[in-house]
């Protein structure tokens, strides 16, 4: 899906977005998930490792090709 639709399904189940033809996306599990919000946050991006978050880093600012992107999913 465009990342417009997962900001909308994300911020509605509450479930991360994910590229699924992103690097840090291997065999359906992500290293890397985002959160959006409407705070002073913006988008989160939680950083995993054996199934943990490692790192939590706000303010993720998208490149023009995440923008345009139709690869775009929702993980828990």
């Amino acid at each position: 899906m465009n990342i417009q639709k997962a900001v909308k399904e994300s911020l509605k189940t509450g479930k991360s977005m994910v590229r699924k033809d992103s690097p840090f996306y291997r065999k359906g599990i992500s290293e890397i998930r985002i959160n959006p919000t409407d705070g002073p946050d913006c988008c989160v991006i939680h950083v995993f490792k054996n199934g943990k978050v490692v790192r939590r880093q706000r303010c993720w600012n998208p490149q023009a090709a995440d923008l345009i992107s139709e690869e775009w999913i929702l993980v828990d």
